[in-house]
C-alpha cells in the first residue's frame, strides 16, 4: 500500500518565495499525516507559464536554490516537485524526486506542447530518460502533463517495458468548454492500454489569459475514476492505494502480455531507482473532511459541477480572482451601461472578490435610454455593489 497525498496548489508566476512555502506547508501537513508521497504539480515552484522569465539567469538560480532548500525539509516521505531543472546551460521541464532530505533523480519532460497557447519549445530541451523508481515494493514511473498525451509515449514504456504498476503524472494543462471530459477519457485510455493506476495532479488558479481546472485525479487500473480534487479550487486528496492490483489484471490481459514481449526496444531509456523508504509511523490521524479518501469521497465530476453554463462561471470567477489578487489590485472600478457585457462582468466581478470590492459607475449621455440607466441601477442594486453616476453630457 502506498499513502499518498495529492496537492493541488495555486502558485504565482514569478514568486518563487511564496510559491516556496506554499509547498513546504503542504510538505509538512502530508509528513504529520504519515504520506509517503506528496505529489505537486508541473513547474509548481516557479508557477506557470513562466515564459520569458526562464530567459534570466537569476530567475534560474533562484529557482535552483530553492528546489535545493525544499530538499532539505524532506525527510522520511518522498517529494514531486515541478521545478525549471537547468544542466550544463540547458534549461528543463523537471520533476524533482526527493528524499531523505536531498533529490534523488530528476525526470525531464520529453513531449514539450508547441501549439495553442504553448511554446515551450522556446524555453525548454527535451528529457529523453525514463525512470522507475522502486517504494516499498512498488514500481513508480513519473512524467510531465503532454507526455502522458502521447500513447506511446513515457507512461507506455515505464508501464510496460519498466514494469511501473503506478505513473505519477504532474500536470499544467489550461481549461477550455470540454476540456475536463476528453482530458479524463484520455487518462482512462491510459491506464486500461497500460494497466497501471494513474495519479495525475493538475495545478489550478489563473495566470493573465489562461485558467488551469485543477480537477487532479486518481485512477485504477481499470480506468475507474476512485479519487478527484474539486475543480477550480485549492485541494488535497489524501488516499491509501494498492498499486499491486495491476498486476492480476495483466496476467489476464493477452494485449498487454503481447507488447510485453516486444518491449525490448523500448528499455535502453529506463533507469531503475531504489527509494530507500522509512517513513516514520505518523501519531496524527488523516485530516477529516474533503479530500480524503474515505470511502465516501465525491468522485462524480456531475456532483461537483451540475452543466457546462456552471463550469464555464467557475472558470471566469476564479480567472478574475487571481487577476486581481495575483496583480496586487484589492477592489474593481466597472463602467455598467445596461448591457449584457458590462452585467457579466459585474456579477463575475461581484462573485470573484465579493460585492464589497466593486464599484459601478453609470455614465449616462445625451444619447442613453431611459431602459439602459433603469437596468444598471436595477442591476447593481441585485447584486449590492455600489454604484455612482458620472454622467457625461458635456466636456470634462
Amino acid at each position: 500500500m502506498l499513502k499518498l497525498y495529492l496537492a493541488q496548489i495555486n502558485p504565482t508566476v514569478g514568486d518563487i518565495i511564496q510559491n516556496h512555502r506554499l509547498i513546504i506547508s503542504h510538505i509538512e501537513k502530508a509528513a504529520a499525516g504519515g504520506a509517503d508521497i506528496i505529489i505537486f504539480p508541473e513547474l509548481a515552484l516557479t508557477g506557470y507559464p513562466p515564459e520569458d522569465l526562464l530567459l534570466k539567469t537569476a530567475f534560474i538560480s533562484e529557482n535552483l536554490k530553492y528546489i535545493d532548500k525544499i530538499s532539505k525539509v524532506v525527510g522520511d516521505i518522498i517529494a514531486i516537485v515541478g521545478f525549471a531543472g537547468s544542466t550544463r546551460g540547458a534549461i528543463y521541464n523537471s520533476a524533482a524526486i526527493i528524499s531523505g532530505a536531498k533529490i534523488i533523480s530528476v525526470y525531464n519532460k520529453q513531449h514539450l506542447p508547441n501549439y495553442s497557447v504553448f511554446d515551450e519549445e522556446r524555453y525548454f530541451q527535451k528529457g529523453n530518460t525514463n525512470y522507475i523508481y522502486k517504494i516499498k515494493d512498488h514500481l513508480v514511473g513519473v512524467n510531465i502533463c503532454e507526455d502522458i498525451f502521447y500513447a506511446s509515449g513515457p507512461a507506455r514504456i515505464q508501464s510496460i517495458a519498466g514494469g511501473a504498476d503506478l505513473i505519477i503524472n504532474i500536470s499544467a494543462s489550461p481549461y477550455h468548454t470540454e476540456k475536463i471530459s476528453s482530458r479524463e477519457k484520455m487518462l482512462s485510455t491510459r491506464a486500461v492500454d497500460n494497466r497501471v493506476n494513474l495519479v495525475y495532479v493538475n495545478l489550478v488558479g489563473g495566470q493573465d489569459e489562461l485558467v488551469f481546472d485543477g480537477n487532479s485525479l486518481i485512477i485504477n487500473e481499470k480506468g475507474k475514476i476512485i479519487g478527484r480534487c474539486k475543480p477550480f479550487a485549492d485541494d488535497i486528496l489524501i488516499a491509501e492505494i494498492d498499486p499491486s492490483t495491476s498486476h492480476a489484471a495483466r496476467i489476464k490481459d493477452t494485449r498487454f502480455k503481447d507488447q510485453k514481449l516486444r518491449a525490448g526496444d523500448m528499455e535502453g531509456s529506463l533507469k531503475i531507482i531504489e527509494l530507500v523508504h522509512t517513513k516514520k509511523k505518523s501519531g496524527r490521524k488523516d485530516p477529516a473532511g474533503p479530500g480524503t479518501l474515505n470511502g465516501k469521497n465525491t468522485v462524480q465530476y456531475s456532483d461537483l459541477i451540475s452543466c457546462p453554463e456552471e463550469e464555464v462561471l467557475e472558470a471566469l470567477i476564479l480567472g478574475t480572482r487571481d487577476y486581481i489578487r495575483k496583480n496586487g489590485f484589492s477592489k474593481v472600478v466597472i463602467a455598467l451601461s445596461g448591457g449584457i457585457d458590462s452585467a457579466i462582468t459585474t456579477a463575475v466581478a461581484t462573485l470573484a472578490i465579493g460585492k464589497e470590492n466593486v464599484t459601478a459607475v453609470l455614465m449616462p449621455s445625451g444619447f442613453s435610454s431611459k431602459g439602459s440607466i433603469d437596468d444598471s441601477v436595477a442591476l447593481a442594486n441585485n447584486l449590492g455593489v455600489k454604484y455612482i453616476t458620472v454622467p457625461i453630457t458635456g466636456p470634462i
